[in-house]
């Protein structure tokens, strides 16, 4: 089987570990070679990060500059951004054509697919849909047209041979939006990196001073994150005399530390709570922004906690991450959570709470507090438990239901 990912989109973030990962799976399973096809910057970026692999090439959706499309993209981009718009796309598909004849490809699967209008390829084309955060917080995509994105995953749904969403939640909601087709909507539950978990990392990489106990929060400061709660709870420990740090992890949380007004009201408003409590958040709270997955690991290796407060995820990868690392979760008690923590048999490593009840996060992070971290022991317990749902897992349960795309719905749960 060979694979093409079409990436035009291509960014930062969950979406990107996801095909990174899902990727090196299926090329190192020998199951399936991978043709990535991805914008000429972002190309050059995984050529670095993913080295040498016979069963993986990448392409560009760039044509050459002495290219007939070329010269009326070039010509377009002067004069009109909307026929601009739909010749790039016109070009995009093109391209992978050519590429799929190129590299005898036979199977098409989609990453990211909102914006994307759907390709007809003539080969068997997937694709996997994270979450419907605008169905239940339109700011998540502020700026968007809400009917555009509902039509996105309805013409996808329909017209794709197979659909995988990251859990059951997520494929409740696709169904509520495109009902009568269960048999196309596959729930595969994501995984983490356990391998990387158990690398050390240098005590030099470790960008927080370590005589305090710290809360780490991987995420950018989306509206559905509910940093105000997290800042408001920070707070109250503060205030209660607690010593700790709150370390945010994600692209643009510096924004959420600093002066300029930011322009979604969720994120805004933790940004407004931080600079009018300033003088006792200052030094308390730190924003890293967007770090290098060794950074990233040595927060996770030595937090005392991972916390989780959002208000919505279609899956929430941290969680995943932090049994992998061995660390405990204070998490909002959302069905996605609640799905991780049944995979992973790891009920004992979760406090949950509602998602507006700040007084039971205030209670949880000051009980981790005064509980310190949990055993080496323990750690390594839980460390096992992340092992029994791998990146592999899930690469493998793509492959089958693409090579089996009539079977009902694949669920990692053991």
């Amino acid at each position: 089987m060979r694979i093409l990912v079409p990436d035009a989109q291509s960014f930062h973030g969950g979406v990107e570990t996801v095909t990174t990962k899902i990727i090196q799976a299926w090329t190192k399973s020998e199951k399936a070679s991978v043709t990535w096809v991805l914008p000429p910057h972002r190309q050059k970026t995984f050529r670095r990060a993913l080295g040498n692999n016979s069963d993986l090439e990448f392409e560009s959706f760039q044509w050459a500059s002495s290219h007939p499309r070329s010269w009326v993209l070039s010509f377009l981009r002067r004069v009109s951004s909307k026929l601009c718009s739909k010749w790039q796309t016109n070009c995009n598909l093109s391209k992978l054509r050519k590429i799929i004849e190129k590299h005898s490809c036979t199977h098409c699967f989609y990453f990211w697919t909102l914006g994307e209008p759907y390709p007809n390829l003539n080969i068997p084309t997937y694709c996997f849909i994270h979450d419907l955060a605008w169905k239940v917080i339109p700011e998540s995509y502020s700026g968007k047209d809400l009917g555009k994105l509902d039509a996105s995953v309805i013409e996808w749904v329909k017209k794709s041979n197979g659909t995988f969403t990251n859990s059951n939640q997520t494929r409740s909601e696709v169904l509520n939006l495109v009902p009568g087709l269960p048999n196309k909507i596959h729930t595969t539950l994501l995984a983490a990196d356990t391998h990387r978990a158990r690398i050390p990392s240098p005590e030099n990489e470790l960008p927080v001073d370590e005589s305090l106990p710290f809360f780490l929060y991987p995420s950018a400061p989306n509206p559905q994150k509910n940093h105000l709660t997290l800042f408001q709870a920070a707070l109250k420990l503060v205030e209660r005399g607690l010593k700790f740090r709150l370390v945010l992890t994600g692209g643009n949380t510096q924004q959420l530390l600093g002066e300029k007004p930011m322009a979604c009201q969720a994120p805004e408003q933790a940004r407004s709570f931080f600079q009018e409590r300033q003088s006792k958040l200052s030094g308390v709270i730190i924003a890293l922004g967007m770090v290098s997955e060794d950074t990233l690991a040595t927060l996770y290796q030595k937090c005392i906690s991972v916390l989780m407060p959002s208000e919505y995820e279609g899956f929430g990868l941290a969680m995943a991450e932090a049994f992998s690392h061995g660390k405990p979760v204070i998490a909002s008690n959302l069905p996605v959570f609640r799905e991780q923590i049944k995979c992973y048999h790891a009920n004992d490593f979760v406090e949950t709470f509602q998602t507006t009840d700040c007084q039971a996060l205030i209670d949880l992070m000051e009980a981790r507090l005064q509980q310190g971290e949990i055993s080496v022991e323990r750690g390594e317990e839980l460390r096992r438990k992340a092992d029994q749902w791998t990146w592999d897992d899930v690469a493998e349960s793509c492959i089958r239901l693409m090579k089996k795309p009539d079977e009902p719905e694949a669920i990692a749960i053991h």
